[in-house]
């Protein structure tokens, strides 16, 4: 899990625990005019760490906001993600990306044009995947940002420490900061996960749907095998050629109303969906979704005919052709599931377990 490095600064020497600066005041109880200097030294500080602490608070808020976008743009990028929920993906963002512009008012370091993602968006795959970049660039720059102010805060810390060390007899405690560290990981994993889920959903559904087409075509094969043998009547093998055409249309039938969440694919409208998990080359894995068209397969009325043996026997190597696309596509369908369960499994793992 990467975070940005954790400054954890507290008081006293050899203690684990800490508190938060507001509920740890720098206590300046007054002994005599010798404390005065001590005192005032002491208040300066703890106005000091007060202030840093709040500007701490708010890149750490900015930070954390950018994440989430990085998250929604890895949700985007994925080309197995509905229309819909892509639009509510992008809606989303454009309320963290004004969220974003409001931290630049207190920091003109968390300004969105400065880190160069002011003009991100999610509204299309190839968009988001470009914010994604983006966001990962301005999320490593706000990280050496925020390290910066817990520097400044470990200075001051130090700075008032010395004073009350200086000053013994004037009781000045010393003051404990709890710096939290940011979690820049787990969201985009989820996300990730999110992606590879979906994925996953898509290759069961197409696989389902090429295992029926794969079975209406052995239906076919049957078929053609009986009208190919020379003893079978005129009107038997007319009845043969009105269920192989019926069975035809019901392929056609299969591939125009094969559809997940919405998006159709069988009738090859869809022809590749792409399962998206990073920039990287190599990190996108496609879902192959067939054209189970009988025409495409080769396999409608206009192309075979099992009205003779003669014909019969030549429409069973159509036949086969057809059987060894759909097992072909059967194969990336496998092969995809084996992919996108291992991502599944690298983004859901938990560490504690490793």
């Amino acid at each position: 899990m990467l975070t940005f490095p954790l400054v954890f600064l507290a008081g006293c020497a050899g203690s684990s625990e800490s508190v938060d600066a507001e509920a740890s005041p720098l206590t300046t109880p007054s002994t005599g005019p010798d404390c005065d200097d001590a005192i005032g030294l002491a208040e300066q500080a703890a106005v000091d760490i007060d202030a840093h602490v709040a500007l701490r608070a708010t890149v750490f808020d900015a930070v954390e906001n950018l994440v989430a976008m990085k998250a929604l743009a890895a949700r985007a990028a994925t080309g197995t993600l509905p229309r819909a929920d892509r639009q509510a993906l992008q809606l989303e963002f454009a309320a963290r990306l004004q969220e974003a512009q409001a931290f630049a008012t207190t920091d003109p370091a968390l300004d969105p044009t400065t880190l160069g993602v002011a003009g991100t968006h999610v509204d299309a795959r190839v968009n988001a995947a470009r914010s994604y970049v983006a966001l990962d660039r301005a999320i490593l720059a706000l990280g050496s940002h925020l390290a910066t102010v817990d520097v400044e805060v470990g200075t001051l810390v130090r700075t008032a420490e010395r004073v009350a060390a200086h000053a013994p007899d004037c009781e000045l405690s010393s003051p404990e900061v709890d710096l939290p560290a940011v979690d820049t990981e787990a969201p985009v994993d989820a996300a990730l996960a999110d992606n590879a889920t979906e994925g996953l959903a898509w290759v069961s559904d197409v696989r389902e749907t090429t295992d029926t087409a794969h079975d209406i075509l052995q239906e076919l094969r049957i078929l053609a095998f009986h009208s190919a043998d020379e003893t079978v009547s005129p009107n038997a093998r007319a009845g043969i050629q009105a269920k192989f055409i019926a069975l035809s249309a019901e392929l056609d039938t299969l591939a125009d109303t094969s559809e997940f969440e919405g998006a159709p694919y069988g009738d090859g409208s869809r022809w590749v969906a792409r399962a998206w998990f990073g920039p990287e080359r190599g990190r996108m894995i496609e879902v192959i979704l067939p054209d189970l068209r009988a025409r495409v397969l080769g396999v409608d009325s206009g192309s075979l005919d099992l009205t003779s043996a003669g014909t019969a026997s030549c429409a069973i190597t159509g036949i086969d052709a057809a059987l060894r696309t759909v097992e072909s596509e059967q194969d990336w369908l496998d092969a995809a599931e084996v992919a996108l369960t291992i991502e599944q499994e690298r983004y859901t793992a938990d560490p504690e377990s490793e």
